[in-house]
């Protein structure tokens, strides 16, 4: 009996060793290797992304302090007039 119940194990022991060589795990694994490829695409159109959006607010920045110079050349401007 014991060793029926020592064979058994060895049987599920060696049986669980050898997952990574199952069609079924290949396939997880393409898949896994397929998803990690999308996501690291995605994780570089992200930074390009969040480049292109800091830019963008810099240059609104620099238009809002070209508006304020004009607005105060303009009051200057009314201001130095005589009517």
């Amino acid at each position: 009996m014991k060793k029926l119940l020592f064979v058994g194990l060895a049987f599920i022991a060696f049986s669980c060793g050898s997952v990574e060589s199952s069609k079924e795990y290949k396939e997880l694994q393409s898949k896994y290797d397929s998803v990690l490829a999308v996501s690291s695409g995605k994780s570089g159109e992200n930074a390009e992304l969040t480049k292109m959006i800091e830019e963008i607010e810099s240059n609104l920045d620099s238009v809002a302090k070209d508006q304020m110079v004009v607005s105060e050349l303009n009051k200057e401007g009314y201001s130095n007039q005589r009517f």
